[in-house]
């Protein structure tokens, strides 16, 4: 005879996962409109974040969806999975914003650095955490940050961000994001 999950699982145990499902998901709903995500990548604090709409400053957090061709080597390289983002189908990303339009950034082979200042850890690698050839379309140098973009960072060395793909456009910005409940880094 077969068995099937609820008996597998037993009865009541299958009730409180549906009544735990049944609470969580309106829940959830409600956080999501709220503006409150989850991050649980490592290229800043993993945690719960709030994402509002508000002016972008240096400095900030962002959440953003990258653009398609971006976003089409991250998900075939494995950096990044699919999400919400459309028409991209990927998840978004948080990163820091470290340049804005005007600003002066240079690329050299140890550092990025912005109107003049070094970014910590900012030195891009040349392998990814797969031992491949990280893509890249920045070339080392300096660039000025066009009108309508703007440079992200991830705060650890595995990051893929802006020291790889350049600056993304405004439109990308999804909302300022705040950390509420992180774990330190």
């Amino acid at each position: 005879m077969r068995s099937n999950s609820f008996s597998r699982w037993g009865l009541p145990r299958a009730r409180s996962l549906a009544w735990g499902m049944f609470l969580l998901l309106p829940l959830g709903w409600c956080a999501h409109l709220a503006g409150i995500g989850i991050n649980m990548t490592p290229s800043v604090p993993v945690g719960i974040w709030w994402i509002h709409t508000g002016a972008i400053s240096r400095g900030e957090y962002v959440k953003a969806c990258l653009p398609q061709k971006i976003a089409n080597v991250g998900i075939a390289r494995g950096y990044l999975s699919r999400g919400s983002c459309s028409p991209e189908k990927v998840v978004p990303v948080i990163k820091r914003v470290i340049a804005l339009p005007g600003d002066v950034v240079v690329v050299d082979a140890n550092e990025v650095r912005v109107n003049g200042v070094s970014i910590p850890i900012s030195r891009r690698r040349r392998l990814d955490s797969g031992g491949r050839p990280i893509p890249s379309s920045v070339h080392l140098g300096t660039s000025v940050v066009p009108a309508d973009r703007v440079w992200l960072f991830g705060e650890i060395p595995l990051s893929w961000d802006s020291r790889y793909y350049g600056a993304i456009p405004m439109s990308s910005i999804r909302g300022v994001a705040v950390p509420l409940l992180v774990l330190p880094p």
